[in-house]
């Protein structure tokens, strides 16, 4: 009886030691791919590229064939994203997309390696004022918000990868 109680927590012992390793090797890969992703942001030349749109008050609109981008490069934003919401105010005729092209205003680039998340923001001032907050994760996959002065909310979900000068 004795016997079998030994070799009973001998397996649990070494199940949970088992167990114990493969989270550190879990942590230490999300953390290999937390400092490439940041790698890739802090060149300043990255692509984020729509996979869903999240307009306020309304379902979640799956961008299936008309996928949309913001590209980061030297300092410019330029974005081409779908819009579905609340439009206030109309200039020029630009309705429609989110289209904009001009150099980045307040940066703003925070890490936080516990979490394994970086944020980074800025603005454009184009045919209208953009905000864009672009909260990214260890692998790459990121959410964006775009909030304007003449359109309602928008949040994007996505991913980034590194783009070519």
């Amino acid at each position: 009886m004795k016997r079998l109680l030994l070799i009973s927590f001998t397996l649990v012992f070494l199940s949970g030691a088992a167990d114990n390793t493969a989270g550190r090797d879990k942590h230490n890969n999300r953390l290999n791919e937390y400092k490439n992703t940041l790698e890739i942001v802090e060149e300043g030349n990255f692509l984020f590229e729509a996979l869903r749109a999240f307009p306020v008050g309304g379902s979640p609109v799956y961008l299936t064939s008309n996928y949309g981008f913001i590209e980061i490069s030297d300092n410019t934003g330029e974005a081409g994203l779908p819009f579905f919401g609340r439009i206030y105010n109309i200039r020029d005729g630009r309705a429609g997309n989110i289209k904009f092209t001009g150099e980045m205003e307040n940066l703003n680039v925070s890490k936080n390696p516990d979490k394994l998340r970086i944020r980074y923001s800025f603005e454009v001032r184009d045919d209208d004022n953009y905000k864009v907050i672009m909260d990214i994760g260890y692998n790459g996959d990121a959410m964006v918000s775009i909030l304007t002065n003449n359109r309602s909310h928008i949040s994007y979900q996505g991913d980034i990868s590194r783009t070519e000068k």
